[in-house]
């Protein structure tokens, strides 16, 4: 077996065990509405070119740039055995099989098996000193989730290597993406020529002079600044190469000279590459980092959407009056009013991406953009240990979550992660889940709905897109908010119940009933929802949440949803499992903080 053949197998088996380490960035923000209303109605979506959800209000100041917090301690090393061991297999003398071979429980330092393939035989692996610096590596268990261990030097199982042999960690890599992360100190001094150009995650920059000592990875260096700023910096960004008349303009203009934005007043380059008319579009385009963009873009829409890149560079969104069942259906959609509107229909939505190896180094693909893989400040999913749960990572803030549907619960970054799955025939992997479709083309029957299934419903599961006031009337009103998010995410708020304000009870669902946390739940819960697949046709949901304190699945619960005639903001919820059944108000959730932690207190929407 190859070495590439080997790492191709590990990984897929690293995909259907889950085990993404991940958090969230930032605090959403409360928009300045003090109160919720009624949806005017559940189909009433607007033109492409309305930007009705824009949420770029967030100014450079609220936006939290996300620090890079993978350390070596919290590198994900799993103790995987080789797929093709031979049956009662032992390590040569000096040689591994696994981790859990190189370390003593006692001792403090930790080593990982390293090397297959290279060495006789090639099932067995030696064990290395744990690399210890976030980015490099000795094997693939060393690496953060989705990238794979290149070029590491190193003597295999039963190979007299020469002593002068170099031994050198490799680099953690995205597989497809050209431009990869490499720190400037990784290159040695050993060459009097001019020093390579490297990648740091910020920046293009020259490594010391005469280093060109990337032996295993000098594929991913650069000759000039020039050539790694064309394969690193973002889309439509270019560096100007100083050609324009002598003419002198009637106000000024910028470029980005490779680090900065520069102005220009003293000639004229009208639509030449490089050159913008405004400071902030110069900014937007070459100066966009994911991490420096409110989070939450399209978790908030109510409708199909589109995504588009605003005037500061960030993702916004703007609602789409149909939804979209193949590509061809986004081209062309751009105008001026819409620069870099995505070209890629994902479950009825013209976004960027589907799959984590078009995103940079880093950045997983949720919600149809490249956001960062490793959020902070998750919230504990609990133990995730029922039959056939396991955790997956969706949405833009792409934190653990259990799923325990039958089908749809395995975290995946590629399509061919999925395809091996014998229990189920999965063609793509959209947004971290392993599903049957991401757009209508790959559906013989029906359409392709969330998280990724071929089905119809009636009425279609779109009408639950937003937010909610789910609950029951008492002796206080128990409703609680929650928010069916376009890409399968499901989230519950909270609201302040010492308000004066009416007499309400945020109590659904009753937490107690399947645990108890000890003290309030912070909020948002955050879990799943998706269509249940049933021969009547009905608009059925299975929904799930997080709890911290839970042992197997958390909380989940399975919905009947009945809309009342004439009216397709308000529906019954009936307790397919119980007897809970809980009425339903589509409410405008503009009021609430962008992550859904935080809600103002209800106003009677009846």
């Amino acid at each position: 077996m190859t070495k590439g053949f080997g790492v191709f197998l590990i990984l897929l088996v690293l995909g259907a065990c889950g085990g993404s380490k991940v958090a969230v960035t930032e605090d959403g923000k409360a928009n300045e509405a003090d109160g919720i209303t009624t949806m005017d109605s559940a189909g009433d979506s607007v033109p492409l070119v309305d930007a009705t959800l824009d949420t770029d209000a967030t100014s450079d100041s609220d936006a939290l740039p996300i620090e890079d917090t993978v350390i070596p301690e919290d590198i994900l090393v799993p103790d995987i055995p080789l797929l093709d061991i031979p049956p009662d297999a032992v390590a040569p003398p000096g040689c591994c099989l696994t981790h859990s071979d190189c370390n003593d429980p006692d001792a403090a330092s930790s080593s990982v098996c390293a090397g297959f393939g290279l060495g006789e035989p090639d099932w067995a692996g030696v064990c290395m000193p744990a690399a210890g610096e976030a980015g490099r590596c000795w094997s693939d268990s060393e690496c953060p989730n989705g990238q794979i261990c290149h070029g590491e030097s190193l003597c295999g199982c039963g190979m007299d290597c020469d002593m002068d042999m170099m031994m050198a960690p490799g680099i953690c890599i995205t597989p497809n993406s050209v431009c990869q992360t490499i720190q400037p100190t990784w290159a040695e001094e050993i060459c009097n020529a001019a020093s390579i150009v490297v990648w740091d995650g910020e920046a293009c920059v020259e490594t010391c002079p005469g280093c060109c000592g990337c032996q295993g990875w000098c594929d991913y260096a650069f000759q000039t600044i020039a050539d790694c700023q064309n394969a690193c910096t973002p889309p439509g960004c270019v560096t100007f190469d100083g050609s324009c008349d002598d003419a002198i303009p009637d106000s000024p203009w910028w470029y980005w000279n490779g680090n900065a934005c520069v102005m220009e007043d003293s000639c004229v380059c009208e639509g030449c590459p490089g050159t913008f008319a405004t400071l902030e579009e110069c900014k937007g385009t070459c100066n966009w980092t994911p991490s420096a963009c409110p989070t939450y873009i399209a978790a908030r829409a109510d409708s199909y959407h589109g995504l588009f890149k605003s005037e500061s560079g960030c993702p916004s969104v703007s609602a789409m009056s149909v939804r979209c069942k193949k590509d061809a259906d986004c081209e062309g959609l751009a105008n001026p009013g819409l620069p870099d509107l995505g070209d890629t229909c994902v479950l009825g939505n013209c976004v960027w991406c589907w799959n984590d190896d078009e995103c940079q180094p880093g950045l997983v693909c949720r919600a149809g953009r490249c956001v960062d893989s490793a959020p902070l400040d998750c919230p504990n999913p609990g133990t995730c240990d029922a039959p056939n749960c396991h955790l997956i990572t969706p949405s833009e803030s792409p934190c653990p979550v259990c799923a325990c549907d039958e089908i749809y619960n395995l975290d995946c970054h590629t399509d061919l992660d999925c395809l091996p799955f014998s229990f189920h025939p999965f063609s793509r992997c959209v947004y971290g889940r392993c599903v049957d479709c991401r757009n209508d083309d790959d559906c013989d029957w029906g359409r392709c709905m969330q998280p990724g299934m071929c089905w119809e419903m009636t009425p279609p599961e779109d009408m639950l897109f937003g937010t909610w006031l789910l609950g029951w009337a008492g002796g206080m009103d128990h409703f609680s908010y929650f928010r069916f998010e376009t890409d399968g995410t499901f989230r519950r708020s909270a609201y302040d119940t010492s308000d004066p304000v009416g007499a309400w009870a945020d109590d659904v669902p009753s937490l107690y009933q399947v645990c108890d946390p000890g003290g309030p739940v912070p909020a948002p819960l955050v879990g799943t929802w998706e269509p249940e697949v049933t021969a009547s046709g009905y608009l059925l949901v299975r929904v799930s949440l997080n709890l911290p304190c839970a042992t197997g699945q958390g909380w989940t619960d399975l919905w009947a949803v009945n809309w009342l005639e004439g009216s397709p903001w308000t529906a019954n919820f009936e307790d397919i499992d119980g007897d809970m059944n809980l009425m339903g108000w589509k409410v405008d959730g503009t009021a609430c903080f962008d992550d859904f932690s935080v809600c103002p207190v209800p106003d009677y929407p009846w």
